[in-house]
């Protein structure tokens, strides 16, 4: 399906974005996570932990699960 607009495809009218770097993506995502825990609070150590465990993910730990994510407290 090609969708047009005054003559013109959809994909001459709207620029692509530049890839992203995985720094830009990772940081882009913390904005993001920011964003809805404090419209509606960060997730605690425990239920980030429930998260990898039901994953079946090694727990990296309490200092690094508050490096890489926002967390609500330090439970």
């Amino acid at each position: 399906m090609k969708l047009v607009r005054d003559g013109r495809s959809v994909a001459q009218i709207v620029p692509l974005r530049k890839p992203e770097t995985p720094t830009e993506r990772h940081a882009r995502g913390r904005v993001i996570e920011q964003a809805i825990a404090d419209e509606f609070g960060g997730p605690s150590l425990a239920d980030i932990r429930r998260i990898y465990d039901s994953q079946g993910w090694d727990w990296p730990g309490n200092e690094a699960v508050h490096r890489t994510h926002t967390v609500a407290d330090a439970s």
